[in-house]
């Protein structure tokens, strides 16, 4: 992430006593606190690129894989012409999961 995103983009959710640089510890806060789980949700799988296969896991036409970025689940699939599609995994029309 670039220094610029870190430093204009402040946290609304206050996490100053959740590590201690010095040793290392994180706080169990840091992954038991909805505030702060709704912040990384928004904030990094909202906003960020996110890694969500590599293509030697799908490398023929019509190989697919289920994956997640933050709470939505995707469904990542190369096409016929060998490009690699991500598409959430919910019907437009109802949007029930496919």
């Amino acid at each position: 992430m670039s220094d610029a995103l870190i430093a204009t983009d402040k946290a609304s959710v206050d996490v100053s006593g959740c590590f201690d640089m010095a040793t290392g510890i994180l706080d169990r806060r840091i992954f038991t606190d909805e505030e702060i789980y709704q912040e990384e949700l928004k904030k990094i799988f909202g906003r960020a690129w996110n890694f969500v296969c590599h293509e030697s896991q799908i490398p023929n036409p019509g190989d697919f894989m289920m994956n997640y970025i933050g709470e939505d689940e995707v469904i990542v699939v190369r096409d016929r012409q060998q490009s690699i599609n991500v598409l959430l995994n919910s019907c437009p029309h109802r949007g029930n999961t496919v």
